[in-house]
């Protein structure tokens, strides 16, 4: 009770400041621009099937001049349902108030063919709602909320405001990125920019977006998008780069040379506020030097970003974020620069987009194109690509993986275009599980260890989640985890973690126990760590690409200990499964060691490609499949004898099918002249056989042998029920089962025919 009570007065705490900054403010209401051009909004229609809101009208209309940046938005819109009441009778803009001024213009309500101006009796509010605080930014955003009095299902509601304003940051520099479509049905959608004639503009229609429509007006020009937009259905696990819905973009930026020069000055080293801090590491090697002055600010400099008016694109001053000892990603970026030109080192910040990565190449130059900042740096004449905010990462610089973010903006006056950042490497595994089944005991339990390696990339993911999980519930969600496969099991001890942080290399132990292992005689062993991909199922209907989680190498390797005089009947041999963006291998094999046979499994998944294209799902998703049914391996237990008669029967097939053909020839020169008593014989043989099983069809009439090799002659004269001789077909050790006081075994002939032919043997 006392801490819930601490947490609610906390919030309340946090939340007044913006509540008694709402009844301070008065809401601004203002006609609309002279230069606005209204549309008529489209006719509500009456079907039957409808949403709880039916949006008749989506409009902006952008007004650029040397002196600012006008945008005028209307949205006209029905309410059918008590829920679109709810999501309907209020509107929430958000702004920057360093910058931006918002006015309301109109708010109507049409009910009944009468229409209402409800703009008067309406409720205001202005609050800060930090809806980034959660990840650490503040950016001194504040929303205005327009709330509506007496809405009701049917109303039609007509609201226009604006927002007035021009970024300081970009000097009078314009760029934006409109939509013309979205996840509901639009009626009517209409994008209109007035812009100086004078000035030049880049646009690039994306994802099916239409050329505008283009007017001279004097001494503006005018585009103009007006068309209805249905509701664009996004498939599932799309890339981050792809942009399902219709867009447009415009700028006034010539090229990435022209954004670099913008941006460059916004981020000015200073090196003498970290001379201080520099200098304990001066007389160290290059590398060392690059790898102290990295951690420092990874690691002492903890994450927490204050983005307000300029600072949005500006960094703090490296003497500021020193002294504060936070800061975001451009702040960290630019003291990591300042260290490293402090010790000798060049560098240089970078701006990167931790999303669209390489899908920058396709983009019009934008300053508005990136959502993160680094580094690259030259150490011992090697190009470098640090990132400072990921605090979870350790290791020599040797050691440290490289970043994912595939495209990034150097910040210097002679870039010419985007710079590639190297993908990490994936040829060793980044994660590898090392699994052993301790499972001597055919009628009692196994024991279940395992050993999880995480490397690089792999282990500074996996370090800051664990960072947020105690002990106890660390055991819980790995119990959880593993009951998905093995309900029955057991955790014996906690997973204990080990971390090397040199090697940028972190250790998850994990012991368990599965009660009665070999339940029925066989046991499913599930590699699980190659189990990650998940199989589409609109593989007929899917149009749009589906994202992979490249870079990706895992390795999962098990070890199951067979019991003590038995065998293992499993599939032997290596499987390789291929399709797009993914190779797998599953290796099997069985190994005889002083305590009894092992299996031995190898399984590996690489996937090779960071997405696939919606032609190639198909393809993919009988892959991931293949590879689902590959690991999983159903290990059977099987008696030593009809193992090694399988084994004999291996070594000897060639012989034995030399010694077959020449059987065959005899027999037809001996069968010939007798066929039709050899027939009535074969009758009156069958129905004996209808009511007697013969020798070894069945556990109680087995085969009686001394040795393998007895049982594969007794085996030879057998066959198949297609006709086809029993000592052709590769032989597989069966079940045992016990009689009273007897134990027999079998081997089983899986034929060409589909039938599996099983012969029961005892040994004396």
């Amino acid at each position: 009770m006392r801490k819930s009570w601490g947490v609610r007065s906390l919030a309340c705490m946090l939340l007044l400041p913006a509540a008694t900054f709402a009844r301070d403010v008065k809401p601004e209401v203002a006609p609309l621009p002279g230069w606005y051009e209204a549309a008529p909004a489209p006719g509500a229609t009456n079907s039957t099937d409808r949403l709880a809101l039916d949006w008749l009208l989506v409009e902006r209309e952008t007004r650029v001049t040397d002196a600012a940046v006008q945008r005028v938005f209307r949205n006209v819109r029905r309410v059918n349902t008590p829920e679109g009441v709810q999501d309907g009778s209020e509107v929430r803009v958000t702004f920057d108030p360093s910058y931006e001024r918002v006015r309301f213009h109109r708010a109507r309500i049409v009910r009944g063919g009468k229409e209402r101006d409800a703009l008067p009796k309406a409720d205001f509010r202005v609050l800060n709602r930090e809806a980034g605080l959660e990840r650490s930014l503040l950016d001194g955003r504040l929303s205005a909320v327009l709330i509506l009095h007496d809405v009701r299902p049917g109303d039609v509601i007509e609201i226009a405001w604006s927002l007035e304003g021009s970024p300081p940051h970009l000097a009078g520099r314009f760029s934006d990125f409109v939509y013309l479509g979205y996840s509901v049905p639009l009626a009517r959608i209409r994008q209109r920019l007035l812009w100086p004639a004078s000035r030049p503009l880049r646009i690039q229609p994306r994802s099916g977006a239409a050329q505008p429509r283009v007017r001279e007006l004097g001494g503006e020009r005018e585009y103009l998008w007006d068309v209805p937009a249905g509701a664009v259905e996004v498939d599932r696990d799309v890339p981050d780069w792809f942009e399902p819905y219709p867009a447009v973009e415009m700028t006034e930026f010539a090229s990435w040379n022209e954004v670099a020069r913008w941006a460059a000055p916004l981020f000015v080293s200073d090196l003498a506020a970290v001379q201080s801090v520099a200098a304990r590491w001066r007389g160290l090697p290059e590398e060392e030097r690059a790898a102290h002055a990295l951690a420092f600010v990874r690691e002492e400099v903890r994450y927490f970003g204050m983005e307000m008016g300029v600072h949005a694109h500006k960094p703090h001053a490296p003497s500021l974020v020193l002294r504060r000892r936070f800061g975001d990603c451009k702040d960290k970026a630019l003291l990591l620069v300042s260290l490293l030109q402090a010790l000798g080192i060049e560098a240089r910040p970078v701006l990167a987009n931790t999303r669209i990565r390489r899908g920058l190449d396709d983009r019009l130059p934008s300053p508005y194109a990136f959502d993160h900042a680094i580094v690259r740096a030259t150490v011992g004449g090697k190009e470098r690509w640090f990132d400072a905010t990921l605090t979870s990462q350790r290791g020599a610089l040797s050691a440290i993986s490289s970043l994912r973010y595939e495209r990034g903006l150097v910040l210097d006056p002679a870039t010419a275009s985007l710079s590639v950042i190297p993908a990490p490497d994936a040829s060793a595994p980044q994660e590898t599980v090392e699994q052993t089944i301790g499972a001597r005991d055919p009628a009692g339990s196994a024991s279940l260890a395992v050993l999880s390696t995480f490397d690089g990339a792999t282990a500074d993911a996996k370090r800051s989640w664990l960072a947020d999980q105690q002990s106890i519930a660390l055991g819980k969600h790995y119990l959880s985890y593993y009951r998905g496969f093995e309900p029955r099991i057991e955790q014996v001890t906690a997973p204990a973690l080990q971390d090397d942080p040199e090697r940028d290399r972190l250790s998850v132990q994990e012991s368990y126990r599965i009660p009665v292992f070999w339940e029925g005689g066989s046991h499913e062993v599930v590699l699980d760590a190659v189990l990650r991909l998940r199989k589409p199922r609109d593989a007929g209907t899917r149009t749009m690409p589906v994202a992979l989680p490249y870079p990706l190498h895992v390795l999962h390797r098990a070890r199951v200990e067979i019991p003590p005089g038995r065998d293992a009947d499993v599939a032997q041999g290596t499987r390789t499964i291929r399709g797009p963006g993914l190779h797998s291998e599953v290796q099997t094999s069985v190994a005889q060691e002083r305590e009894g046979a092992v299996v031995l499994i190898t399984a590996k998944l690489t996937i090779t490609a960071s997405e696939i294209s919606a032609t190639q799902v198909g393809d993919f998703a009988r892959a991931v499949e293949e590879l689902e049914n590959a690991a999983r391996v159903d290990v059977r237990l099987a008696s030593r004898m009809a193992q090694a008669a399988v084994v004999r029967q291996s070594d000897h097939s060639a012989p034995i099918a030399a010694v077959a053909v020449i059987a065959g020839v005899l027999g037809l020169i001996w069968v010939a002249p007798r066929a039709r008593s050899l027939a009535r014989w074969a009758r009156r043989r069958r129905f004996l056989r209808r009511a007697v099983p013969d020798e070894g069809e069945s556990a109680s009439n087995p085969v009686r042998v001394r040795s393998p090799l007895d049982l594969q002659r007794r085996v030879h004269g057998k066959r198949c029920a297609c006709g086809k001789n029993l000592f052709l077909i590769p032989m597989r050790a069966g079940e045992s089962i016990v009689l009273g006081r007897r134990t027999v075994h079998a081997v089983r002939f899986p034929c060409d025919c589909g039938q599996v032919a099983t012969v029961y043997f005892e040994e004396t």
